[in-house]
């Protein structure tokens, strides 16, 4: 038998650029796996796994997680993998330095990176550049795009694997035989853009978190989200300047409380918020979000809408 707990914490919402303060988008996911095994005696034993995963790599994730005390050196060491929604480099500068520091944290764990179309490309040509002797072995998972494809790309001597993960015929992919981990299973979706981005659905017994990339129309996550417990929605704009979300291929915060509502999502936190008016209670997120959540046959109200503290972090368990 296996029991799961699981994290979800903030490590920076910031969209574009960051500021003095504020750090760009990155999750980490830290999950604690009990399991429990029984000996021919009959006696039973338990022995506990945790592990890191990310979700984005802003630039200066790394100095972040070195301030906090659940990381530092030997949560480097339990990293897994790190899911990448989109190649924008606020979602991935910190990428490579993460990778970087994973070895001078003594870590010997292979890391699998999961991403989109080009990802193979964007981080070789980064590695060979700035790491040619990176000493921290990694796979990547590269999620084929339609109509978008990737051309064969330098291999760096620190990749130890390369896959094209196709999509299947209902539009997603299912990811959870190429990861490798009984923690949880993981699917993925496509979201409308500027280029490739992904929302990534992770399940275990009883729990749902759906974490999605750079959107302006989620409607294709809507089947394997639907129910869950968490869902973190982008909120780049608010409703006032709901045209330039849609030509900038963003959302505002009412489009993430439409969507939340739509799937049934019991929970809803806010993340990528545009630095030009990003304040310390973000009360304008709010103001746009509170129209669409504000339906009492929806069952989500304000009090289900997490605004994250962009600079301390949300730790919240799910």
């Amino acid at each position: 038998m296996s029991k799961v707990g699981w994290r979800l914490i903030s490590v920076g919402n910031c969209a574009r650029a960051p500021s003095v303060r504020f750090e760009l988008s990155s999750f980490a996911l830290l999950t604690r796996n009990l399991k429990e095994r029984s000996s021919e005696s009959g006696t039973t034993t338990a022995a506990e796994e945790e592990s890191m995963w990310v979700i984005d790599a802003g630039d200066n994730m790394m100095g972040r997680l070195m301030e906090e005390s659940w990381c530092g050196l030997e949560g480097l060491r339990r990293l897994k993998g790190v899911f990448i929604t989109h190649l924008h480099g606020d979602h991935v500068f910190g990428l490579p330095s993460l990778l970087s520091a994973v070895k001078r944290a003594g870590g010997k764990q292979k890391v699998t990176i999961i991403g989109p179309s080009g990802m193979r490309k964007w981080l070789n040509s980064a590695l060979w550049v700035g790491a040619p002797d990176l000493g921290v072995r990694y796979r990547i998972l590269e999620l084929q795009y339609t109509p978008y494809r990737t051309r064969n790309w330098n291999f760096h001597p620190s990749e130890s694997g390369y896959k094209i993960v196709p999509m299947s015929d209902d539009g997603k992919w299912d990811l959870s035989e190429y990861i490798g981990t009984d923690h949880f299973e993981v699917k993925a979706a496509p979201l409308r853009h500027g280029i490739p981005s992904l929302g990534f659905v992770f399940q275990k017994p009883g729990r749902k978190l759906v974490v999605l990339g750079d959107t302006c129309d989620s409607s294709a996550v809507e089947s394997i989200g639907k129910d869950c417990d968490v869902l973190v929605h982008e909120a780049t704009f608010t409703k006032p300047e709901a045209q330039i979300a849609q030509r900038a291929y963003h959302s505002t915060a009412e489009m993430a409380g439409n969507f939340a509502k739509k799937i049934g999502a019991k929970t809803l936190l806010l993340t990528h918020f545009s630095s030009r008016w990003l304040s310390d209670n973000n009360q304008e997120t709010f103001d746009g979000v509170r129209p669409s959540l504000e339906d009492p046959v929806s069952g989500l109200t304000l009090r289900n809408v997490q605004n994250i503290n962009p600079y301390h972090g949300l730790v919240r368990v799910v």
